[in-house]
C-alpha cells in the first residue's frame, strides 16, 4: 500500500523539479526523492537523488539528506561512508542547533525590550505625542475659525461697499438723465 504513496511522491516531486525557478528548490526536491526512495529500499537511486540534493539545499534538507546517505551506508555495512556521513550529519545537526540558539537568543532580545518597563515608556511617550499632536490640531482650527471669521468679515464689508457704489451710481445716473433733460431744454 505504502509503496505506491512513495512512488505518486516520486512522480509529483520530478514534475515540481521542472516549475522550480531556483536551484535551492530543485535540491530540496532532490531530498524528498532521495528519501522516498530510500524507504522503498532503492539504495542507488536514493543515493543518487540525495548526493545531487547537496550542493544547494537548505541546511535541515541538507542534514537530512546525510542522515539519510549514513543510514544507507549502515543498510549496506559500507563503514567508511557511514562514518563520513555521520560526520557531516553531526556537522549540520550542531550548525542548525547553532541558528536555532541564534533565534531563540533575538527572541528573548525582542521579548525584553517589549518588556512592561519598556511598554510603559512606549505608553508615556504616546501620551506626549497625543498631547502635542491635540494642540496641534486646536491650533489649526483656531486659525481656520479666525480665517473664515475674517472671510466672512471682508465679504459684509464688500457687500456693504457694493450697495453704497450701486447708490452712487444710481445717483449719478440720476445727475445725468438731469443733466441731459436740462441740457435739451435749453
Amino acid at each position: 500500500k505504502m509503496t505506491g504513496s512513495y512512488i505518486q511522491a516520486i512522480k509529483a516531486m520530478h514534475h515540481s523539479i521542472g516549475m522550480c525557478e531556483d536551484n535551492i528548490q530543485k535540491c530540496n526536491s532532490y531530498t524528498i526523492i532521495g528519501e522516498a526512495y530510500y524507504l522503498l529500499n532503492k539504495d542507488d537511486s536514493a543515493r543518487s537523488y540525495l548526493k545531487k540534493s547537496l550542493p544547494s539545499c537548505l541546511l535541515d534538507f541538507r542534514a537530512k539528506a546525510f542522515r539519510l546517505l549514513q543510514s544507507i551506508a549502515d543498510r549496506n555495512r559500507d563503514k567508511v561512508n557511514f562514518d563520513y556521513y555521520t560526520r557531516r550529519y553531526i556537522e549540520c545537526s550542531d550548525s542548525l542547533k547553532e541558528e536555532e540558539s541564534k533565534q531563540t537568543k533575538i527572541i528573548f532580545s525582542i521579548k525584553g525590550m517589549l518588556s512592561n518597563d519598556t511598554i510603559n515608556k512606549y505608553e508615556s511617550s504616546n501620551s506626549v505625542l497625543k498631547i502635542v499632536i491635540s494642540s496641534l490640531l486646536i491650533i489649526i482650527i483656531g486659525f481656520l475659525s479666525f480665517y473664515g471669521y475674517k472671510r466672512i468679515k471682508s465679504k459684509k464689508v464688500i457687500e456693504t461697499l457694493d450697495s453704497e457704489n450701486r447708490e452712487k451710481r444710481l445717483t449719478i445716473e440720476k445727475l445725468q438723465v438731469e443733466i441731459d433733460n436740462n441740457v435739451r431744454k435749453r
